[in-house]
């Protein structure tokens, strides 16, 4: 499935349609909340700047793991526009204060250093940000499934609603981590 199959119409129908739901990286939104994360606007942005400091030369500026740095360091940075983090336990979403301590400690054995000097708010932030990119990758992958699909379910006239929907499905799983931790 090749996103550069459809039509210039219909990816500029799908990218106003994200930009509506999620903002731009300047003001970015989330659609929703998730116990535990700050996703309010201000908050949001604050995360961005640290985001673009911090964590954009290795992880990119949609979150892809294509930063200009991304390609020289091993094993790749992290894709969040996938949903998947190495702090989650099977398919459940990672907590605030899993994310937290990631960024805090930084993962061994990856080019992925430790955060441990920065201010708590600015960490949050970068993590809250973060959530962002990857829920708003995740809404993004789910629509393109549907529009490019060989069944031809996708139909671009419902492309607002899909975004919509997804959003709200990808921020249950985000949701319900917390209940998803161990006791």
């Amino acid at each position: 499935l090749d996103p550069k199959t459809l039509p210039d119409a219909v990816r500029d129908q799908l990218s106003q349609a994200l930009d509506a739901a999620f903002g731009t990286p300047a003001a970015p939104v989330v659609p929703g909340s998730v116990p535990g994360f700050d996703l309010s606007p201000g908050h949001l942005a604050a995360g961005g700047r640290v985001y673009k400091v911090q964590c954009q030369r290795c992880h990119g500026t949609a979150g892809d793991g294509r930063g200009p740095t991304g390609p020289w360091v091993y094993p790749y940075p992290r894709d969040f526009r996938t949903g998947a983090f190495k702090v989650a336990v099977g398919n459940a979403k990672p907590t605030a204060d899993e994310l937290v301590r990631l960024v805090r400690g930084g993962v061994p054995g990856t080019s992925m250093p430790l955060f441990d000097l920065l201010p708590e708010a600015d960490v949050r932030a970068a993590v809250a940000y973060t959530v962002h990119l990857s829920v708003r990758g995740e809404t993004e992958y789910r629509v393109l499934k549907g529009l490019l699909d060989e069944s031809g379910t996708g139909d671009p006239a419902t492309i607002p609603a899909d975004v919509t929907a997804a959003a709200a499905a990808v921020l249950s799983r985000w949701a319900a981590a917390p209940a998803a931790v161990p006791a």
